[in-house]
């Protein structure tokens, strides 16, 4: 594919190298004297000559092309001619070649399918590479590298070496609450998303188990249908309050997912972007849907009966049932599209509480203690269970068979050199790979790369949407150090694809292309800053400054996801009555060191409004991120509406306990205090359902029902707590009561009158 444009070098001025901000960091970039000059707005007298191009992908790449001129300065498309016009054209040429050399860069000569080269001169534009893919990726940059002036478009003279670090770099997107409501045009988004960050990975969780969180229902996802056992499903339902429709939303659903059947659509799109997608099913770990549906395959007791939680696995049942279920996925939606990875799961494997419904706060094992399973160990029912599985998938056609590490390493400790002899007996030793986990600052020290074993490393970029904003960035940026310096052949970060996230995955694609070019944190913070908001980096600056006071896994906002928020006591815990009190619990803690609560609180508080005045300054500049900082500016909110109302609720409770001893002598004066009361309850309640009407305006559709379901619970409190007061307030103006009833807020049923 050839593109030919009306161009002029402009020797009068260069681009300056810092300048040219591109994501992720080119391994070798040279900039030259002079820029060229390619056309002023409605006057671009661009043209374009198509080579015939035999994969899908490089016909692609040059549609990039085309619509990054369309969408700049020029302000229209290249038009076509044919390839005997080449010679008539005395302008600029704009070439995408496929060359047969083989790219080697030294160490990283792995990753030569992906590399690519721009060279440019006072005639020509050239992009090259061996590969569709890698043209694709050069067509990326050459976009990032478009700059306009006024209503002049220009382009650098530059030499640009390129190649990813990593071979893999992308995302795992569990199957939980959020992407089981994502259409096919939010999948689409999401992989167009990380593809123009050249990532090539996407990891879909299609299904997985967890304990119970609300309505006492067991977490359960399945998100693509089983034909052959059409009985395993998870119907869901949601109930939250909606500012919009001022009024409470049900939403009963199958995963969207699986309700179009959209998984085999996932992936075809995939191909066309040079992103690899590839399923997760869970197994042995996180599994109770299949066991409580089929008990015979369940682990059992001493006494024989099913536990609805893992499975029997010397049952030759249960590995019917599995291999009936992987080979529809691999026959029906991977080999059907060339895919020939799978993830097996295989993590947390271990007794845990709310994972029976009928006795929520029993714990409960899930190894199987049937009298033939109890004749070998734990490690070894996991080594043998491993083993079949990976065996089978090997047998279907599925060359790249992932597992968690977490199981093998941190809780049986079982990896060493006699499973690995194991793996390699077997013929998996090139096909296993280890996906190395770890989602706080402090990463492990060892991938055990002496072992020879193919590993992927796993930050987390966001998955808590529905908690307040987290930055992962000292996560990120460590992990995938960690992954590079030791052999590591791929990232794939634990997330849910919320725009709030994007600095997260940029950070993301920043270190997983390139370990050697892009400095420290702090360099990609300040890179982040002036590549996304232009001139008005200055403003952003001093947002961030704010931001990441509050954010960072250190900051001042810790406490709000760690204790304030509904999120954290939708758990069962053992010990406490279920439904946890919340939000009772949450000012328990508080007030085991009250005044240092108050303290961090004004601060964290002090701090993210500042933010977000920040933000909010940002959004009036010249940058036009507005969806971007929407985002922004709904997570400070977040921030902000839940410290002030947690300061005044603690306020109000001081207050009420001046009107109980006000009432005996002056009633009048304790009525006067419960006014403010009723009137600072009423503003609470407003500011929370401003918050959910901005995040139902900014989020994404999938996101908003389980996002406001955990803001509906104190919501709830809020409207309680105000009919607590009003009530109050009534019976003292008529005399009805001479003593106030106690108000305790580490109690909630307290204000249920």
């Amino acid at each position: 594919m050839i593109l030919i444009l009306a161009s002029l070098l402009d020797q009068g001025s260069t681009m300056d190298k810092e300048q040219l901000i591109l994501f992720p960091e080119p391994q070798i970039m040279e900039v030259e004297a002079g820029r060229i000059f390619l056309g002023s707005r409605g006057k671009g007298n661009s043209v374009l000559l198509l080579q015939e191009a035999k994969e899908e992908l490089q016909v692609y790449a040059g549609e990039i092309i085309k619509k990054s001129i369309a969408e700049s300065i020029i302000g229209k498309n290249p038009c076509i001619v044919t390839e005997e016009d080449e010679g008539q054209i005395e302008e600029v040429l704009i070439s995408l070649e496929r060359v047969p050399c083989n790219f080697s860069f030294g160490e990283d000569a792995i990753n030569s399918e992906e590399a690519y080269i721009i060279e440019t001169s006072k005639n020509r534009i050239s992009l090259k590479a061996k590969s569709a893919a890698g043209l694709f990726y050069a067509a990326q940059t050459f976009g990032q590298l478009l700059k306009a002036e006024g209503e002049d478009l220009y382009f650098p003279m530059v030499k640009i070496i390129d190649w990813p670090q990593l071979k893999y770099r992308g995302l795992f997107i569990e199957s939980k609450w959020g992407p089981d409501r994502m259409t096919l045009d939010d999948w689409k988004e999401t992989i167009d998303f990380i593809a123009d960050l050249k990532m090539n990975f996407l990891g879909v969780g299609i299904y997985g188990c967890w304990n119970i969180q609300y309505k006492n229902q067991i977490t359960e996802f399945l998100t693509v249908p089983i034909k052959k056992y059409p009985e395993l499903s998870t119907p869901k339902t949601i109930e939250y309050y909606s500012p919009s429709k001022g009024d409470l939303e049900v939403v009963d659903y199958l995963p969207t997912i699986f309700s179009e059947d959209l998984f085999g659509n996932i992936i075809a799109y995939g191909k066309k972007r040079n992103v690899i997608v590839r399923p997760q099913f869970n197994s042995l770990g996180h599994n109770t849907l299949i066991p409580r549906t089929f008990p015979e395959v369940s682990s059992k007791d001493e006494d024989g009966n099913a536990k609805n939680y893992g499975f029997c696995t010397s049952n030759p049942k249960t590995y019917e049932v599995l291999f009936d279920i992987y080979d529809e996925i691999i026959d029906g939606y991977l080999l059907p599209n060339g895919v020939d990875y799978f993830h097996l799961g295989m993590d947390e494997i271990y007794p845990l509480v709310g994972i029976d419904a009928e006795h929520p706060r029993k714990s409960v094992d899930p190894w199987c203690q049937c009298p033939e399973c109890s004749k070998s160990s734990q490690e070894e029912l996991l080594v043998d269970f491993l083993l079949k599985i990976t065996n089978h998938v090997k047998e279907k056609g599925i060359n790249n068979i992932t597992i968690w590490n977490d199981q093998l390493v941190r809780h049986m400790n079982v990896l060493d050199e006699g499973l690995v002899n194991k793996i390699k007996e077997d013929g998996l030793f090139d096909k296993l790979i280890l996906n190395w986990w770890w989602y706080s600052p402090n990463v492990p020290e060892t991938i055990r790369p002496e072992l020879g074993l193919r590993t992927f490393v796993c930050p987390m970029t966001g998955y808590y949407f529905w908690m307040n904003y987290q930055s992962y960035l000292l996560n990120i940026y460590r992990m995938l150090k960690l992954g590079y310096e030791q052999g590591s052949e791929g990232s794939e970060a634990y997330c849910t694809f919320d725009y709030s996230f994007h600095r997260n995955k940029l950070c993301l694609a920043e270190y997983s292309w390139n370990q050697k070019k892009t400095g420290s944190l702090d360099d990609f913070r300040e890179k982040y800053i002036k590549g996304t908001f232009g001139a008005d980096a200055h403003i952003a600056r001093d947002a961030f400054e704010h931001f990441d006071k509050v954010v960072e896994p250190d900051g001042l906002g810790a406490i709000v996801n760690s204790t304030l928020i509904y999120y954290r006591y939708s758990y069962v815990r053992k010990g406490l009555e279920y439904p946890r009190d919340y939000p009772g619990e949450a000012f328990t803690k508080l007030y085991e060191d009250i005044e240092s609560a108050r303290e961090n609180l004004q601060n964290a508080l002090d701090e993210i409004s500042e933010a977000r005045k920040g933000f909010v300054k940002l959004r009036e500049g010249e940058s036009g991120q507005i969806r971007l900082i929407d985002h922004y500016i709904v997570e400070c909110k977040r921030y902000e509406t839940v410290l002030r109302a947690y300061l005044q609720l603690l306020d109000i409770e001081d207050m009420y306990k001046t009107a109980a001893k006000a009432i005996e002598g002056e009633p009048s004066a304790a009525g006067d205090i419960l006014n403010k009361l009723v009137k600072q309850a009423n503003e609470l309640l407003r500011s929370q359902d401003e918050l959910m009407a901005r995040i139902e305006k900014v989020k994404s559709q999938y996101l908003l029902p389980h996002t406001m379901r955990d803001l509906t619970f104190f919501r709830n409190f809020l409207v309680s707590l105000l009919d607590f007061l009003d009530g109050v307030l009534r019976e003292v103006k008529t005399g009805a009561i001479s003593q106030l009833p106690a108000l305790d807020l580490k109690n909630t049923q307290s204000i249920v009158r």
